[in-house]
């Protein structure tokens, strides 16, 4: 990778990729400047997602947060991006959220050089405990301060801000209309007979909420609007996309006190990929707000509603600020009073009986959607902001080739021994062609055990050899060989292994593939399992993604030797290798 290019660290305490409105905005910023500069992503770790990996050419480091309450998973989120500031440099610091941002203010004032970029897209929610909302706005002040510039999201906010309009870009939220680009699904939920007094449906009508179950996106209204219509109307509703289990397990209990098991199906987070089906499953779509701050006075837009647009859904929306600028009532949506359960209730109801205007809704969504509020037009906003910052070059990308074969050996993934915690300690060497010799170029985490010290170099005549052999590694090791844009397939697992790497042909395209008649490595008695272009031999989690052929000579997320223990949340004793 070019050393050249800028270092810059985004980050939020927010869960990516996921459907909010904070991971979508780390992401646009991150895909704006995936040619231009280096990229880490500072983010929360789940249980589904590996603690590291590339996203587009951004490396996403996760802060595993324990099973604490949120004040106490948001403060070990800031230990974590204290320990990344402190151990690796970056040119640029963008920090969504005002008490994130302190951390970077802090490491500004004791004489980090960065240059500091303020998103106040991050809100404090009552879920945050007491005095939240007043941490949130003296940080919120010390961040403007030291901004070198900040970001607002929507002109409203940016005329309340105390700093001079000519640092602050407004930058509305966004959504990748092709991601949720969906056709209108044909599975239905089976009709059911109608209880006595309630009104005949064709069919049962199937509506969607996706988000947090925190008190500002307003579940008790939601619910309350249910028990209403479920007097009168075949509808059946699904609850999605909450992290937490205990607040799962509260909504659920809610629920069941209203005797609604049957009407409402309370979920977690749903897969990311899987998104947009899910919301494509649906009849309308609500979008709940509470009448709180983030809403009434900053202009604040829950994510899913681009995506219900996007994904052409109609939608009902509560008739706070930013939503309101969004989704005109009757064109593009149906508005609610915020917290009237009655209101949310009636408005349902008449989606429910008219085919026709939900149609009508969802086509008049998806256009305004696609038109005036697509993730295109965040990335370009976010990469204005960087040009001014750092005066980027404006056609970087005419470097972008791949390279002729290098011969290069990556023996990569290779698993030592155990953390205090029982994660096993990786191990990342590289080792690059330098004339006719093998020599070790990077080693990543390496531990200090005498047995898992780097390989020596290995000689080989040419980049060309049709076969050479590793050195000695653990049993436990796995090998991968790479030749420049030809990535073979990772070897057995064996102390010795012999790699035929297979020729390679370059066309006038610049793409370096492997020639189709060459058989797969043979590693002597462990021999690596044949596989077609289409398919990867390694399963492994925590195996770095390969970009070949169109990826820079090296990328791996596995490069700064000392993330893993930057990310660990514990302040006392020995860090631990999270990765």
């Amino acid at each position: 990778m070019d050393e050249q290019r800028p270092r810059v660290l985004i980050a939020g305490f927010t869960v990516v990729p996921a459907s909010s409105a904070d991971a979508s905005a780390l992401l646009a910023a991150a895909r704006a400047l995936a040619h231009r500069c280096e990229v880490d992503i500072v983010s929360i770790k789940t249980d589904a997602l590996p603690h590291m990996e590339l996203v587009g050419r951004a490396r996403v480091l996760r802060v595993p947060l324990g099973v604490g309450g949120r004040p106490e998973r948001a403060s070990a989120f800031r230990r974590a991006l204290r320990r990344q500031l402190e151990g690796e440099p970056y040119d640029v610091v963008h920090v969504r959220g005002a008490l994130e941002c302190g951390v970077a203010v802090e490491a500004k004032r004791d004489g980090a050089p960065f240059l500091l970029v303020y998103d106040m897209g991050a809100f404090p929610s009552e879920d945050d405990g007491p005095g939240a909302e007043d941490a949130w706005a003296a940080a919120h002040v010390r961040a403007c301060a030291a901004a070198d510039a900040i970001i607002a999201p929507s002109s409203a906010a940016r005329a309340a801000l105390p700093v001079p309009e000519a640092r602050v870009e407004v930058i509305e939220p966004g959504v990748d209309i092709d991601q949720f680009d969906w056709e209108p699904s044909t599975a239905r939920a089976p009709a059911t007979p109608p209880a006595p007094g309630r009104a005949r449906s064709n069919r049962t009508t199937r509506v969607l909420y996706v988000g947090p179950y925190s008190s500002d996106r307003d579940i008790p209204t939601l619910v309350a609007a249910a028990r209403i219509l479920g007097r009168d109307a075949d509808v059946r509703w699904l609850l999605a996309g909450e992290v937490d289990a205990a607040r799962r397990a509260r909504v659920r209990d809610m629920v069941a006190s209203f005797g609604l098991d049957e009407v409402i199906d309370v979920r977690g987070e749903p897969d990311v990929q899987a998104l947009p089906m899910v919301i494509a499953s649906a009849d309308l779509c609500v979008v709940p707000a509470a009448p709180v701050a983030r809403y009434l006075e900053h202009g604040d837009v829950p994510q899913p509603l681009l995506e219900h647009m996007a994904c052409k859904r109609p939608v009902v929306v509560a008739a706070v600020p930013g939503v309101r600028q969004i989704v005109r009532h009757e064109v593009e949506g149906l508005h609610y009073e915020a917290a009237d359960e009655e209101s949310l209730a009636r408005q349902v109801r008449a989606l429910v009986a008219d085919p026709e205007l939900r149609a009508a809704l969802a086509e008049a969504g998806y256009h305004r959607a696609r038109d005036d509020f697509n993730g295109a037009s965040m990335r370009r906003r976010f990469l204005g902001v960087y040009q001014r910052l750092l005066d980027l070059d404006a056609a970087p990308a005419w470097g972008w080739f791949v390279a002729d074969p290098s011969g290069v050996v990556s023996i990569g993934a290779l698993q030592t021994s155990s953390g205090t915690d029982g994660e096993p300690l990786r191990t990342e060497h590289t080792m690059v062609l330098e004339g006719d010799e093998l020599a070790l170029a990077e080693v990543a985490a390496v531990p200090e055990d005498a047995s898992t010290r780097p390989p020596p170099p290995v000689r080989i005549p040419s980049p060309d050899t049709a076969e050479f052999e590793l050195p000695e590694a653990p049993d436990s090791s796995v090998l991968s060989v790479d030749t420049g844009a030809h990535r073979l397939p990772d070897l057995a697992r064996a102390p010795i292994a012999r790699a035929a790497v297979a020729p390679t042909t370059t066309h006038d395209t610049g793409r370096t593939e492997a020639s189709p008649d060459e058989p797969a490595a043979d590693t002597g008695p462990h021999r690596a399992p044949d596989v077609g272009p289409d398919r990867a031999s390694d399963t492994s989690p925590h195996r770095a993604p390969d970009t070949s052929p169109h990826r820079a000579p090296d990328t791996s997320p596995l490069r700064a030797p000392d993330t893993a223990e930057i990310l660990a949340p514990e302040d006392d004793g020995e860090p631990i290798d999270d990765s």
